[in-house]
């Protein structure tokens, strides 16, 4: 015997627990923040308002403006999911928005004024110095000897900041707040060592964040591909090169929707497009068009559709395929419909994977036409052939890509849900450290109560 299992053995006698890293990471994540909140010093900080921490802003005058070019930061420019300003124009002496005024510099803060609970807010980098920025910002730059730069921005980051916005926003399809509201919001102004500690906190805890929902990302990318990869390597598998290959006019029976686009109503059955169809799938929510019922014969009068159909894509874009999978909804522009012929030669579910897969793909492009948008004519993607096995072989086929497509899905629902479960935390934690600030006390819920609890019982038992 090995020494590791030697070892193993001797302390871990009923075996060793198996855990994934991204149950660790959790563990460790939730306890390192729980304890940065209940080990921050103590105390009551008074709040102030912003306009007694901040400094002046000039705008430029453009008549006196001998520079060549400026880069300008725009409604537009800050990064929604990021919160850090993106691509930036350049305007010049010449030409300029007119609403290209304010000099911003290294460390001020630009809050969106115009929409402002879309939450536009983020820091100017080094590489903004001295730049130019839309009058649709608050530009709010801090007293360093007063306050940090980072903690104006946390706090303008903040839940508490936009209930206060919600309260005085005005207008209604174009909501929007003044400066002069902006900068009378109060904020906890503790001692700048205190600032620092907490600041360095919620850069940590950000920066987790960031990298947790980057490898999230990766991870549904990863297995999107891996999927693809299974699925079609079951298709070349399971399709010896015996297996005849047919056109799919000889077994499918087709019908075209391509042509006027019908009358639209508010309500009634619902069309589905182009628009609609997915890689896989029908996404009933992304275009919610309807036909009166009473129309829906007349449009329908080529074929009606029926759950299990397939559907194909022919423009923009071209290739996307689904099977229908409810009743009562009506099709038209840049969709064919296939089905089955004969289902004891071929079986639709078959045939949708078979459409999804490379060759077919690759099949698809290479007969398409098109420069800026691509598109293939009914007449020959009707004879595009497809291998077509025995039937059992078909519905085995169909039966486990069916079975990967359900896990596949699960974890495209999955994944989603954790990164803004990990993004809700963040905030959370966030807040509590500048509640805390605020009035010296951290609220837990019942559930953090329960797990604080039995850490310390834990530590107890450990000492004991």
């Amino acid at each position: 015997m090995s020494k590791l299992k030697t070892l193993i053995k001797e302390l871990c006698p009923n075996g060793v627990e198996k855990k994934t890293i991204e149950e660790i990471a959790r563990k460790q994540q939730y306890e390192y923040y729980r304890d940065e909140l209940l080990t921050t010093k103590s105390g009551h900080f008074e709040k102030v308002q912003l306009k007694a921490l901040v400094q002046k802003v000039n705008n430029i005058k453009w008549n006196e403006e001998k520079e060549d070019k400026y880069k300008y930061v725009d409604l537009s420019s800050i990064e929604l999911e990021k919160n850090k300003i993106g691509n930036c124009e350049y305007i010049t002496n010449e030409e300029h928005p007119s609403r290209a005024q304010q000099i911003i510099k290294t460390d001020d803060i630009l809050f969106a004024t115009t929409r402002p609970m879309q939450k536009r807010v983020a820091i100017v980098e080094e590489d903004l110095n001295n730049q130019i920025c839309s009058t649709g910002y608050c530009v709010l730059r801090a007293d360093k000897t007063k306050i940090k730069p980072k903690w104006i921005y946390y706090n303008l980051s903040s839940e508490n900041f936009y209930k206060y916005v919600e309260r005085y926003q005005q207008g209604t399809s174009y909501p929007s707040i003044t400066d002069t509201l902006v900068k009378e919001y109060e904020i906890p102004v503790p001692p700048l060592d205190i600032q620092n500690k907490i600041i360095h906190t919620l850069d940590n805890f950000s920066k987790t964040t960031e990298e947790l929902k980057t490898k999230l990302s990766e991870e549904l990318t990863a297995r999107k591909q891996q999927y693809e990869y299974y699925r079609d390597e079951l298709l070349k598998g399971e399709c010896s090169n015996q297996t005849e290959m047919k056109p799919l006019k000889e077994i499918c029976d087709y019908v075209d929707y391509r042509g006027k686009t019908p009358n639209k109503t508010k309500s009634g059955i619902s069309l589905v497009t182009a628009k609609n169809i997915r890689k896989g799938y029908i996404d009933y929510e992304v275009s919610q068009e309807f036909i009166s019922a009473d129309d829906y014969d007349e449009v329908m009068k080529r074929g009606l559709p029926k759950i299990g159909d397939v559907l194909i894509t022919t423009e923009a874009p071209c290739g996307n395929v689904a099977q229908i999978d409810r009743e009562n909804i009506a099709l038209a522009q840049r969709v064919i419909k296939y089905c089955s012929k004969d289902k004891s030669i071929l079986n639709n579910t078959y045939l949708k994977y078979v459409m999804l897969g490379k060759t077919f793909q690759k099949e698809l492009e290479k007969q398409s036409t098109g420069a800026t948008v691509k598109g293939i004519k009914g007449s020959k993607l009707h004879e595009i052939k497809i291998p077509v096995p025995p039937i059992d072989i078909q519905k085995r086929i169909a039966d486990v890509l069916d079975n990967f497509d359900a896990v596949c899905s699960e974890i495209k629902i999955i994944l989603p849900a954790e990164i803004e479960a990990r993004q809700k935390q963040y905030e959370f934690y966030r807040d509590a450290l500048l509640t805390y600030a605020s009035t010296g006390e951290i609220i837990l819920t019942d559930r953090q109560t329960d797990r604080q609890t039995d850490r310390q019982t834990d530590r107890q038992t450990d000492t004991d």
